[in-house]
């Protein structure tokens, strides 16, 4: 009989563990702890000073030191993107990818679990805690700050605040301030503030308090990186703007959803000046405005706001990033364009000025496009920088659908987008990633033979890799070799939008080629739609939708296997 994991844990444990615990109990027995066994740590040094008896068996957190007990839970139980200045990058490794906006619940039951271990992990897990703090209720807010006034030690070690870089302020009821900007006093160190107030508002019912900026100028104005707003409620407004692009001058990421208010046109404000400022990222404005204001002082798009941006070119002197899901149709890209190397927008707000700002942004390196299902949205076909396109999809959250709408909604423009892809002309075009998570869930694995054949005809006419978030279909696909996945065939329909034209260069595809759908030479075992050649040609066939009607998907799916329900 093999060994288990349990009996290897047990022999691993002998074989480490000093030479007078051979005849000792193991980690995994029950073993009785020795009163006042531990003394309270030094969290910085991890130095313990244990009172047990030697010739007495230790407990499994004796095994290891407790340096290392502290990587193991750090590794387990950290939240990534503690010292994530710059914005989610969807060409960076999945495991490195911040927490954000949303965190999994089962990350702090983890970490109750953990503390109520022992003493030793109570406080290692409490540190961990510290380095990024998040706060859902009043009742943590509380705690968290109770625990790092607490922390005395300030003569050769840091005190526990001295280690917090990061806070998200996620509360969604009343919170009092005043305990804020008393956490805000006990964090030295903090490079991030991040504040998601009011999910469940209708509308926004309050600005930023004044007491929180204040504190965060007075306290944080020499070393804060990144701010975001990402919440219904506490919108800063644009007097909160200005004192902060005044105070932190080190501020390189700014998030907004939206602002609060923007102040009359008819008096003259000063001017927002950001010096170090490297990404701007202006959220979804929310549909419904606070009570009691008009559209001058809370528009539906970010035009108004980044025309006090447009005085003097040295207000976002060193602007890389833009970010913006309600695309504007201002002079913004006239004035910042050839300095934006990665731009981010949404193709439904985008399809009136994505032409315009692709002729303007002469250095952009990296787009990433919030995918929404239209079939008219279009990726403008020639840029001469272009390296890499992240599809992103609009919906984040996890919801079921039937199969037929999958198809239609999901599939079909993706399709479409691969087409517009294929289409472009961009030379340094080399990596285009769908992020296969929210609305895209599982799309690799129900439709692997259609991204198997675009990752092929990618590779092979246009020298582009085509990725999932994780970067391994290279991995997933190698088990098919040159043959396509035998489980579903689809083939693309010759019903595609005419491409979108430029008025840079247009497209040098083959004209036969854009105006019809590639051969994907795929062999079928359906009389319906096999050939005489027993070839089937995208050219022959027409998708219907269930009552036989014509469809517009350029995806007919043939298997005749019952597939599963999708995840979106």
């Amino acid at each position: 009989m093999s060994p288990t994991v349990l009996h290897k844990y047990v022999n691993w444990v002998k074989d480490i563990a000093p030479k007078d615990l051979s005849s000792s109990t193991p980690a995994t027995e029950t073993s009785h702890r020795p009163s006042g066994h531990f003394k309270r740590l030094s969290l910085l040094s991890f130095r313990r000073s244990s009172k047990h008896n030697p010739k007495s068996p230790k407990i499994s957190t004796d095994v290891l030191p407790a340096e290392l007990w502290f990587r193991i839970l750090r590794y387990a139980l950290r939240l990534t993107g503690a010292q994530a200045i710059d914005l989610k990058d969807p060409f960076e490794p999945e495991d490195i990818q911040e927490d954000y906006p949303n965190i999994h619940p089962g990350y702090f039951e983890d970490r109750r679990a953990c503390r109520r271990a022992c003493r030793l992990f109570d406080s290692l897990v409490t540190e961990i805690m510290m380095e990024y703090i998040v706060v859902h209720t009043q009742a943590e807010l509380e705690w968290t700050v109770n625990a790092l006034e607490a922390d005395t030690f300030t003569d050769k070690h840091k005190r526990l605040g001295d280690w917090t870089t990061r806070i998200d302020f996620r509360v969604s009821g009343e919170y009092d301030p005043d305990w804020v900007l008393r956490l805000l006093t006990v964090t030295p160190n903090l490079l991030i503030f991040t504040m998601n107030t009011g999910r469940k508002a209708e509308f926004p019912e309050h600005p930023m308090n004044k007491t929180i900026v204040k504190g965060l100028i007075d306290f944080h104005s020499q070393n804060l990186k990144r701010l975001d707003w990402a919440g219904m409620n506490d919108a800063p407004t644009y007097t909160d703007l200005h004192l902060i692009a005044k105070n932190i001058r080190g501020l390189t990421t700014l998030h907004i959803r939206h602002l609060y208010t923007l102040p009359s046109t008819e008096v003259s404000q000063p001017m927002l000046v950001f010096p170090s400022l490297k990404s701007l990222s202006l959220g979804l404005i929310p549909t419904n405005r606070p009570p009691d204001f008009g559209e001058d002082q809370y528009p539906f798009r970010w035009d108004p706001f980044l025309m006090y941006l447009l005085g003097r070119p040295f207000q976002l002197s060193k602007l890389e990033r833009f970010e913006v899901d309600i695309c504007p149709i201002s002079d913004f890209f006239s004035m910042y364009g050839h300095k934006i190397r990665t731009f981010r927008t949404s193709s439904w707000s985008s399809q009136d000025c994505l032409n315009a700002a692709f002729e303007r942004l002469i250095r952009l390196e990296t787009f990433h496009y919030v995918f929404h299902t239209a079939p008219d949205c279009h990726i403008p076909l020639y840029h001469p920088t272009l390296k890499r396109i992240a599809v992103i999809p609009r919906i984040e959250e996890y919801v079921e659908v039937p199969q037929h709408t999958y198809q239609c909604c999901i599939i079909k423009p993706l399709d479409n987008l691969l087409a517009n892809v294929e289409d472009m002309n961009t030379k340094k075009l080399t990596d285009v990633r769908i992020c296969d998570r929210g609305a895209f869930t599982g799309i690799f694995e129900s439709d692997d033979c259609l991204f198997w054949h675009w990752r092929r005809r990618f590779q092979e006419y246009k020298n582009i890799t085509l990725q999932n978030k994780f970067g391994d279909l290279d991995i997933r696909y190698a088990k098919y070799g040159k043959s396509p996945p035998r489980d579903s065939y689809y083939l693309i329909h010759t019903e595609r939008p005419a491409p979108a034209t430029s008025n840079t260069q247009t497209s040098t595809s083959n004209p036969s080629t854009s105006a019809t759908a590639h051969l994907l030479n795929i062999q079928t075992s359906t009389p319906a739609i096999q050939s005489s050649n027993n070839q089937t040609s995208a050219l022959d066939i027409q998708a219907s939708d269930n009552q036989g009607s014509p469809a517009q998907s350029l995806i007919a799916s043939t298997s005749t296997q019952p597939q599963p329900q999708p995840q979106i």
